[in-house]
């Protein structure tokens, strides 16, 4: 009995110790997790939608936060909502200059991409732009390559090899209007065919991630050309 009672006051002493070892001592305890970025939770409800409808995990990420996306480390950086270039010949789709001629601004993305792989390789990746209103849009080429160029950074549609370790920066710019520029999400994914169980041929979604792009800050022109000396 006195061994149980010692033993009983032994573990019910390391208790109150370390219990008192969290209480004072807050800013060293392991147990407190510092926050970082947070994805909205319009961004978190429309990746469990994406999720069931195209049968595939969704990874949701904040601005700002690195993801691993087919072999590559992935970080977005702040947008800017800017005036696009609408005229040839920058702008070489005629999509591409309609939409930008009809007032839409550029939602700019800027990314840093990190290749995890020990051999050279060229990032691959689909994307869209999902807006408040819950339509989609294709990022705009032109005026990519025009913002990724002008800022030392690679044009996504002219990705090249990036060596084992190495990071390139890029951007992708997606055609909004002001109202629907906030609240904005980038769905990043890979497609491959494949064939069910009738034999039939079938496009399966094999990698799906979901950014929060946060909301944008106003920038320049994204035409160098067309800035004012005061502007960029």
């Amino acid at each position: 009995m006195k061994r149980r009672i010692g033993a009983l006051l032994f573990i019910a002493g390391l208790m109150l110790a370390c219990g008192g070892l969290v209480e004072g001592t807050t800013e060293q305890s392991p147990l407190l997790i510092e926050e970082g970025p947070q994805v909205s939770e319009r961004v978190a409800s429309l990746g469990a939608y994406l999720s069931g409808e195209l049968s595939a995990p969704c990874q949701t990420v904040a601005q700002g936060q690195s993801f691993e996306f087919d072999g590559f480390t992935m970080v977005t950086k702040p947008t800017e909502l800017s005036t696009g270039e609408d005229r040839l010949p920058w702008i070489k789709n005629g999509d591409e200059r309609s939409k930008f001629k009809r007032g839409m601004k550029g939602l700019v993305v800027p990314m840093t991409i990190t290749n995890n792989a020990p051999v050279a390789r060229k990032p691959r990746y689909k994307m869209k732009l999902w807006t408040v209103d819950g339509e989609w849009t294709y990022a705009a080429p032109g005026n990519s390559g025009l913002w990724a160029r002008d800022h030392g950074g690679i044009d996504s549609w002219e990705m090249i090899k990036v060596g084992p370790g190495q990071s390139i920066d890029t951007a992708l710019v997606f055609p909004v209007t002001d109202a629907n520029a906030e609240q904005a999400a980038m769905q990043l994914f890979l497609q491959e065919k494949q064939r069910d169980a009738n034999n039939r041929p079938i496009t399966v979604t094999t990698t799906l991630v979901l950014v929060d792009v946060g909301a944008p800050t106003p920038g320049p022109h994204i035409n160098p050309e067309k800035r004012s000396s005061n502007t960029k």
